[in-house]
Order: C-alpha cells, then structure tokens, then sequence
C-alpha cells in the first residue's frame, strides 16, 4: 500500500496536504482535470489528497498494465522505485521529499 499527498504545480506540497511520516511520496493534487459525470465531454477540475491518491493509482495501473501477473507489492516497489527525490518545497519535517513519476515499463 502507497499513501500519497498532494502537491501545487507539481512542486511545492499544497496547504492543505497530508504531511509527516505517514505519506510515503507525493503526487499531483491540485487543480485536476477530470470528467463530469453529468455528460460525456464535459470537464471539471478537483483539488485534494483524494486526488493525489488517484494519481498514484492511475501510476500503478500503469505499472500493472506491463506487469499483468504483478501482486500490489511489486507495483508498491515501482512507485518508490521510480520517484524524483530531493524536489518538494515546503515539506513539513518528516515528509517524504519525493515525487511520483509514472515507472519504467
């Protein structure tokens, strides 16, 4: 299991995101674009660590896509495994300084 938190521009970690020991990276959380569900072409744009979460998650079905037969922990390690280190600003003591990346396939 992979808990994420959320970020400003890919960069700075977000007010209002999880911090501490407890989030293992950070991802992309705010201002993303997703669709509506009251039609099928339009847009709305979310903010939050519920967001971030379903970034890492996307990130994982990514990983998972290549590696079919792959159990979560494998996909846990390519998460870890492929993060950029030492590029959060803003974190607070204790966070993780380390951004999602989409793993090498």
């Amino acid at each position: 299991m992979t808990s994420s938190a959320d970020l400003a521009d890919s960069i700075p970690r977000a007010v209002r995101s999880n911090y501490g020991p407890r989030p293992h990276l950070f991802a992309p959380g705010v201002s993303i674009t997703s669709a509506r569900r009251s039609d099928d072409t339009g847009r709305v744009t979310f903010s939050g660590t519920s967001t971030a979460a379903s970034q890492a998650a996307g990130t994982a079905a990514v990983f998972l896509s290549g590696h079919p037969k792959a159990s979560p922990a494998p996909a846990a390690k390519a998460l870890a495994g492929g993060v950029a280190s030492g590029r959060v600003s803003g974190g607070a003591p204790g966070s993780p300084n380390k951004i999602l990346r989409l793993p090498r396939r």
